[in-house]
């Protein structure tokens, strides 16, 4: 008996052969080609030139995610990849796609350099092109297949107000014409014509961002879950997202920046340094790292992008110190070059970091916390000095540790670190900050413990459950000592307030609980710490109360700790515009993904001495003004003995 197979020819087999599903890293793999006009690196594309590319790719065919917001350097490949973006979804699933540009007149030249080229160069794509010249346009290009492709910009609502289109891309957002219209901005009128699409719609906004208060960054920092890209470190295994304050390079003796930079090019005197195990990641270790790199959440401990549910709305973080082609001696010649120059620094923050550039108004640098550390007026570290009334601790709270620091505390808000590290555990937290004594400097007095300690209350998840609920069950064990604190950005009307809380645990069989908790206003306390750190203060005799000289309001001990000293120049006061040009001052992380938890203890110290009521603290009276008792008003009299009660018992 003949099958229904046996009658049809192998080349009519092949052509009803359904196409093969691939992912989009996939697709371009196979299909598309570089040209010399596209790019420096001509030829078949491949995922291994640029790793990061192929999750980004991918992440634009999840069901489950419908707007993604991209912020970038410049010259990463993002833009490239999105264009195998625009030709697997021509190839495989075509439904219509709406690019939105700045202008038409940059959007039209997109189109006949970029676009046109990537569908006539494919040939799966080729195959798809009709014989009507009125389908190859520069504003509007249809395949045979159905795929339509049309061109939108930022100064035409008409052009973004028409037919319905599955897929809308905003290239360059920060761009955009200033919108004045009667209608909607560009990015929601082509929210609007997905509508039909809902479930499988995708919108991309993409861009380089300018400032704080621009369009892409609005963005992507009210995205829920927010991507970066991880890569293990070479020494330790450990994985992390690349920061640009772990790039060091040698310092040369120049006192022209644009030499120092030149001699950092030519000898490629830079290294990443780990921020695990501090070890240094040279060029070839670079490249090797960033191959084995994924994509994940900001707040997901190692849970790779493909394994996460990620929501609706994402947002994707990437700079140049992910691509291959870019080495960090580059990197870094390129930011000394910038030094005293805020026009190039701000190109630097954006096209170099990808992102957005503020005015600086208060920074402190790591000079200022080494010097500290090495003058010869440091005290040894986990020492009491005499004039300290007091102890603090204060910690910050992380997913799987804490970092803390203990400050001794004298009149005037004096105050000298005493200790300071990072612990595992709540009991080991206890020990460190609760149960150990400091030696006094003068050898005759008794150790001196903590008063109190102020705990950052959490808010991240763990294996166990909330860190919240474990940081409340913590204080509960010693209220009178541990304080849980939350920052508060919106408590302008006093620096602190306690409130009463009464805390759900996420596990509905555990019942709720109140805990007392301190509300933080983090402007006023890190103005505070920004302001003592260079602050002076009269120091004067405590014998005769003369003042003698001069001595720092804030300092640290002799233990130089550099991961110390990084942190604390990890955040930045700033100029930001808000809406309607209101400008405001705030405190925001110098570069993304920057370690700050010394830094956030520091300020918390400021809080806590204001629970623990320093400002009432009195130096103790010098011994040549010290009251005597004063003389009785009149004579004593001398009365004569007693003579002693006899009695007698019968």
């Amino acid at each position: 008996m003949l099958t229904l197979v046996s009658y049809w020819l192998p080349a009519e087999l092949l052509a009803m052969r359904p196409a093969e599903r691939l992912r989009p890293s996939a697709w371009a793999e196979r299909h598309r080609v570089l040209t010399r006009m596209q790019s420096a690196r001509s030829g078949p594309w491949r995922n291994a030139q640029a790793p990061y590319l192929a999750g980004l790719m991918d992440l634009c065919m999840r069901r489950d995610v419908e707007e993604v917001t991209i912020v970038k350097a410049a010259q990463v490949g993002v833009s490239e990849a999105l264009r195998n973006v625009i030709g697997y979804y021509a190839h495989q699933e075509p439904d219509p796609i709406l690019l939105v540009l700045p202008d038409e007149q940059s959007g039209r030249k997109i189109v006949a350099q970029r676009i046109v080229p990537l569908l006539r160069n494919t040939p799966c794509l080729r195959e798809q092109f009709t014989a009507a010249s009125r389908d190859i346009q520069l504003r509007h290009i249809t395949l045979a297949n159905g795929f339509t492709l049309r061109l939108g910009w930022s100064g035409s609502p008409a052009s973004l107000a028409s037919d319905p289109c599955r897929v809308v891309i905003n290239d360059e957002v920060d761009k955009f014409q200033p919108w004045s219209g009667r209608e909607s901005d560009p990015i929601t009128l082509g929210y609007a014509r997905t509508q039909t699409y809902e479930g499988r719609r995708l919108i991309v906004n993409v861009s380089t961002p300018t400032t704080a208060d621009g369009l892409i960054w609005r963005r992507f920092e009210s995205t829920p879950v927010r991507l970066y890209f991880h890569v293990p470190c070479p020494h330790c295994g450990a994985y992390q997202k690349l920061v640009f304050s772990n790039v060091k390079w040698k310092k040369f003796d120049q006192a022209d920046p644009a030499r120092e930079a030149a001699m950092i090019e030519k000898e490629k005197a830079a290294w990443y340094e780990c921020a695990h195990c501090h070890a240094a990641i040279h060029e070839p270790q670079r490249a090797a790292m960033i191959q084995q790199g994924r994509w994940q959440a900001e707040d997901e401990d190692g849970v790779p992008v493909d394994d996460a549910d990620l929501g609706s709305r994402v947002g994707v973080h990437i700079w140049a110190a992910y691509a291959l082609w870019c080495p960090l001696f580059r990197i870094a010649a390129e930011f000394v070059r910038c030094k005293g120059d805020p026009i190039s620094l701000m190109g630097f923050t954006n096209s170099w970091l990808g992102e957005p550039f503020r005015q600086q108004i208060v920074h402190a640098k790591v000079g200022v916390f080494e010097s500290k550390s090495v003058e010869c007026s440091a005290a040894p570290a986990r020492i009491v000095p005499g004039w300290a009334r007091c102890l603090i601790a204060t910690a910050d709270t992380q997913k799987d540790h804490f970092y803390y620091v203990i400050r001794a505390w004298g009149v005037g808000f004096r105050s000298q670190r005493v200790d300071h590290g990072m612990v595992m555990t709540f009991e080991e937290l206890r020990q460190r900050a609760l149960l150990s004594r400091f030696p006094w400097q003068d050898s005759n007095r008794l150790p001196a413990g903590v008063c109190m300690l102020g705990i950052d209350s959490g808010g991240t998840s763990s294996l166990s459950g909330s860190r919240t609920a474990e940081v409340y069950k913590f204080a509960l064990s010693d209220p009178a000592r541990i304080k849980p604190l939350k920052g508060d950005g919106h408590t302008r009307d006093l620096p602190i307030r306690t409130s009463r809380v009464t805390y759900r645990p996420p596990d509905q069989s555990a019942a709720p609980f109140d805990v007392f908790l301190s509300l933080v206003n983090c402007t006023y306390y890190k103005d505070r710490l920004a302001h003592a750190i260079t602050a002076k203060m009269a120091a004067a005799d405590p014998a005769t109360a003369v003042v003698t000289g001069e001595h720092d309001m804030w300092s640290l001990n002799s233990e130089n700790d550099s991961d110390y000293n990084r942190q604390m120049t990890s955040e930045h006061k700033v100029l930001v515009r808000k809406e309607g040009g209101r400008q405001v001052q705030m405190w925001m992380p110098v570069s993304s993904g920057a370690a700050n938890h010394y830094w956030d203890c520091e300020y918390m110290q400021f809080a806590v001495a204001d629970m623990a009521r320093v400002d009432l603290m009195q130096p103790p009276r010098p011994e040549s003004t010290q009251r005597q008792p004063p003389p009785h008003p009149w004579p004593q009299r001398q009365l004569p003995a007693r003579p002693p009660i006899r009695r007698h018992y019968g």
